[in-house]
């Protein structure tokens, strides 16, 4: 039996419409083959991968693993996995000694999870980022103003910590470099016969150091020698006395008994 025109032009659209549907689906039923995206717990674990030491060198692939943290970040804004990665990615800057990285992201995370349970620990890390920044004396000492502000918030939130030793110590030699920084610029003006801006910056150190510092014989010296200078031989005896008392053993005691001497 022939077919209509009508007949024949309805099945050829009719093979045409198949023809598509079968090239958009592809091989296969309802686009099964379609890719699938990572979950955020996919990615997280992806990025850990790339945290562990691999190969001959066991060297760490820590692009990756930031790019990795970065994109669930961006992806997943507000999953768990998320507020870990923002952690992570302040380790890895922390283990590559990329310290301003490193507090950046710390500091970041505090701010929007100031009371997280990770605080302890990421007070103490940029402590420590800022310790390990801390230049000369004759340098800017930014750093170590940071380094004190952030070791004393830590043993007053955390006095009880196992760390807190640790914090005691490198918060007094962060507090004896800006004292040494002081005393640096006293001698400063004292080489450049700024005699009374070099008493007046001893002064102030001397206010602030303890009674049995091992810097004080050597600034008690150096106030007495400026004051000296300026005519106040009676108030330079004074400092000259308590040197030669207190630390006679300094090497400065010799040079002060001298000056008393004369």
């Amino acid at each position: 039996m022939k077919l209509s025109s009508q007949h024949r032009t309805f099945s050829k659209r009719a093979s045409f419409f198949l023809l598509s549907l079968s090239l958009l689906l592809g091989p296969g039923c309802g686009g099964n083959n379609v890719k699938k995206e990572p979950s955020a717990e996919e990615l997280y674990q992806k990025a850990l991968k790339y945290m562990e030491p691999r190969g001959l060198f066991r060297t760490r692939n820590y692009p990756l693993a930031i790019e990795t943290f970065d994109r669930l970040i961006e992806e997943y804004p507000f999953s768990d996995e998320a507020i870990q990665a923002q952690l992570r990615i302040g380790d890895i800057h922390f283990e590559q000694k990329s310290y301003p990285e490193a507090i950046g992201s710390y500091q970041d995370f505090l701010r929007l999870h100031p009371r997280s349970p990770e605080r302890e620990q990421l007070l103490y890390r940029i402590g420590i980022s800022y310790c390990e920044q801390i230049g000369a004396i004759d340098r800017d000492q930014n750093n170590t103003v940071q380094a004190t502000k952030y070791l004393k918030q830590f043993l007053q939130e955390y006095s009880s910590s196992d760390k807190a030793p640790e914090m005691e110590k490198k918060l007094k030699d962060a507090e004896g470099r800006l004292m040494e920084r002081q005393i640096y610029i006293g001698r400063f003006y004292f080489r450049n016969k700024e005699y009374q801006s070099a008493w007046h910056r001893f002064e102030n150190v001397l206010e602030s150091l303890k009674e049995d510092s091992p810097l004080r014989p050597k600034v008690l010296y150096y106030a007495a020698l400026s004051l000296e200078k300026i005519g106040e031989e009676e108030q330079a005896s004074k400092f000259y006395e308590e040197l030669v008392t207190h630390f006679p053993d300094d090497k400065h005691a010799s040079r002060a008994q001298r000056s008393l001497e004369k």
